[in-house]
């Protein structure tokens, strides 16, 4: 539960001040929230609900495929390159005789 507000605390103070995200902490953060709301949930389930034992076998078994899915949201995150955006710059088109002209101008 703590790690969860801890996660939530985290989204909402960068989304406040507008900080931009690095794409491997975006990837770590988003994995440790995946998995802490679905153990929150199936353990809240475990404790109220007084699921039978096969219940009980589905909900550890969705645990370990969240975590796992954890993993492999953090491997995408730390092992594929992010995109690069090629800016073109065109450079300003520059009427020399008009600066000739107005150099001379000036220096006279």
């Amino acid at each position: 539960m703590i790690e969860l507000g801890l996660i939530v605390i985290i989204f909402l103070f960068t989304a406040y001040f507008k900080l931009s995200w690095d794409r491997v902490s975006f990837g770590v953060l988003l994995g440790f929230g995946v998995s802490a709301c679905v153990y929150l949930a199936s353990w809240a389930i475990m404790e109220n609900a007084t699921p039978s034992p096969q219940m009980r076998g589905v909900l550890n078994l969705l645990n370990m495929a969240t975590y796992h899915l954890s993993v492999l949201i953090w491997m995408y995150y730390l092992l594929v390159p992010a995109k690069v955006k090629k800016t073109v710059v065109r450079l300003p088109e520059n009427n020399l005789e008009v600066w000739n002209r107005e150099l001379e101008r000036l220096l006279q």
